[in-house]
């Protein structure tokens, strides 16, 4: 308990603890995107069509929080993306090029992520984004 003087603040002996544990981990957002990802993609290039090597990709950087997990950012493309013969290497090796090629092959998935890109400059709420990402791989399966 503290004491409590006459025009002094309130003092506490003991520190507050704060959580430094987020409630929702990025590797489980991360996890559960790439599934929806995967399964919308049916784990097939979305360049070339192939099945080799399929890997999970970002339209825009994955630093770009608030439209890191939204699935609209994200395709399914044959790798490693350090190969440059490979359609994850083209993408890193040619982004105009990628880029133009992407909304024009997805033209709604451009529209949806332009509005998120503007839309969600806040703060990501993780337990609604984790909920939300379960509810659409559930409609997959």
């Amino acid at each position: 308990s503290g004491s409590l003087k006459r025009g002094a603040a309130p003092t506490r002996k003991t520190r507050l603890r704060v959580k430094s544990r987020k409630a929702v981990s990025d590797n489980a957002l991360d996890d559960m995107c790439r599934t929806l990802v995967r399964h919308r993609d049916d784990w097939t290039c979305q360049r070339c069509g192939s099945k080799r090597a399929p890997e999970w990709s970002h339209v825009m950087s994955r630093n770009a929080k608030s439209i890191q997990w939204v699935p609209w950012n994200s395709m399914i493309l044959c790798g490693p993306k350090i190969n440059a013969y490979s359609c994850h290497g083209w993408w890193h090796n040619n982004i105009e090029a990628a880029m133009t090629w992407w909304a024009d092959k997805f033209p709604d998935r451009a529209l949806a992520l332009e509005f998120w890109r503007h839309a969600k400059k806040h703060k990501v709420d993780r337990l609604a984004t984790k909920l939300w990402l379960h509810q659409e791989v559930a409609k997959l399966r």
